[in-house]
């Protein structure tokens, strides 16, 4: 509550608590992807000639998240693609398939703006 509070008045303009109201994505996805390289390059000692990440994301693109959530989501999603590659592939081959992330910006629609919500709103009833 104290987090959403605050969200009206920041004291600093980057952030409020944890929450990072100008979260930079491709950046933190390009961080992501090195350290989720890393890792698997670790487990399967290819050190540095596993499968390449490409992150295609506007770098303008900003959001208001908690920069950490979003981090460990990307690393594991990640080291997910990162050894179904290579276990597919085999670990002895040389030229892997690069890996794409691609970030679009969308049009979300919140819960109150839904025309579903609305419809259940004047039966009474709220289904989700």
């Amino acid at each position: 509550m104290g987090q959403h509070l605050a969200l009206g008045h920041p004291k600093n303009k980057d952030t409020v608590g944890i929450i990072c109201t100008h979260l930079k994505i491709a950046n933190t996805i390009k961080i992501a992807a090195a350290d989720a390289s890393f890792i698997c390059d670790q487990h399967y000692g290819l050190i540095g000639s596993g499968p390449k990440i490409d992150v295609v994301c506007d770098e303008k693109l900003e959001c208001m998240y908690v920069a950490s959530h979003l981090q460990h989501i990307m690393v594991e999603l990640l080291k997910n693609s990162l050894r179904a590659t290579v276990e597919y592939h085999g670990v002895s081959k040389v030229d892997f398939p690069r890996i794409k992330v691609i970030v679009a910006r969308g049009n979300e629609v919140s819960l109150g703006e839904a025309p579903i919500y609305h419809e259940y709103q004047h039966q009474g009833q709220l289904r989700t």
